[in-house]
């Protein structure tokens, strides 16, 4: 009876670690969901903002980027949630450049705000090449383990 109580105690602790390492690599996951999500809502918001038309509501692919930005600063360090600030500011900009271009009462003031938007429009070439870098080290599953439950290595 002592050897089977004993043998239903491992197996019981098998199972409990088992369910540890398994909510470990879901946290992981998850974290990597969310965070790609944020990255792709990026690609989109960058893109738009090159070759931006206007409209006269809210595009989607802003309320899409607000939307996912305002989780970055939970799930980047600080490098990443200024670099989305900074984003957004930049994009508002163009947006706005746009829709007083569009408008038909330009004054002098808006020439130069246009002139401006078209420079961050070149500047987000560079950005949009630069997006898979900067966020490569959070989504990587590099060092992730994926035969943990029956003691498979990689």
């Amino acid at each position: 009876m002592t050897y089977l109580t004993s043998l239903l105690a491992i197996i019981v602790a098998f199972i409990a670690l088992q369910q540890f390492l398994l909510a470990r690599e879901r946290f992981k996951l998850d974290m990597f969901e969310r965070r790609f999500a944020i990255y792709r809502a990026t690609q989109i918001f960058v893109n738009e903002i090159i070759c931006h038309k206007v409209s006269s509501e809210s595009p989607k692919w802003i309320q899409q980027f607000q939307k996912e930005a305002q989780a970055a600063a939970f799930l980047f360090d600080d490098d990443i949630s200024k670099f989305l600030d900074d984003l957004w500011k930049k994009g508002n900009m163009v947006v706005v450049a746009y829709s007083l271009k569009s408008d038909s009462a330009m004054s002098a003031g808006t020439d130069e705000v246009f002139k401006n938007a078209v420079k961050i429009q070149t500047q987000m070439f560079d950005v949009q090449n630069q997006l898979e870098k900067r966020f490569s080290s959070y989504l990587k599953f590099s060092n992730w383990k994926y035969g943990f439950i029956f003691g498979i290595s990689n």
